[in-house]
């Protein structure tokens, strides 16, 4: 992997983390 390929997986990793949280806050709202 190249780097700029590692910054790439760690953004989309972190929005798909920030998303299943917002959806679980939501749930227990």
């Amino acid at each position: 992997l190249t780097a700029s390929q590692q910054r790439y997986r760690e953004r989309l990793h972190a929005r798909q983390n920030f998303y299943a949280d917002s959806v679980k806050a939501a749930a227990t709202e």
